[in-house]
């Protein structure tokens, strides 16, 4: 009994260095104004207990009026800013759609991980609004994928399914 113990630990222990994803779509999303304003349109992704990467890929922005691709900003729990336009200072649709090549390790990128309790909220907001309560930006396609480390509870559920597997063989 006491080798089966050590086995389901040690395996939960292996399940919790994997990551899992998430995948999200972003086709339709707004961003409307800046920072914190109760028009911004907010995300709410099951992501475990950190998030360790995030990837985006095929991602087509369309900017309205004076807007420009490099402002809409996606806020992963009030932690970590990501502008997937950044460096496209002009407004109108982007003709290459941005993708990031994979995922981006946080902490390979100087970023810390970020922490959540089950549910990542992502605001998406203007950098610079440039017309107040109005939507400054569309993202007319393309996904954003989480890398995250599993919630405790769901190692204990794999580890009880290791434990009964392993009982049912005997």
């Amino acid at each position: 009994m006491r080798k089966l113990l050590v086995l389901v630990a040690l395996c939960a222990l292996a399940t919790s260095a994997n990551a899992t994803t998430v995948t999200v779509d972003l086709t339709g999303v707004n961003s409307w104004d800046e920072i914190g304003s109760l028009n911004n349109e907010t995300l709410s992704v099951a992501a475990g207990t950190e998030i360790t990467g995030i990837g985006w890929d095929n991602v087509v922005i369309q900017t309205v009026g004076n807007s420009w691709l490099s402002e809409p900003v996606l806020l992963f729990e009030d932690q970590v800013n990501l502008t997937i336009g950044a460096g496209d200072d002009f407004g109108g649709t982007n003709t290459t759609p941005y993708s990031s090549g994979g995922i981006v390790n946080l902490v390979d990128a100087g970023v810390s991980n970020i922490v959540v309790d089950g549910l990542c909220d992502i605001e998406v907001f203007e950098d610079y609004d440039d017309e107040i309560d109005t939507i400054d930006a569309t993202f007319l396609s393309g996904t954003l994928t989480l890398e995250y480390v599993p919630e405790p509870a769901s190692l204990a559920l794999l580890g009880f399914g290791g434990l009964v597997m392993l009982r049912r063989r005997k």
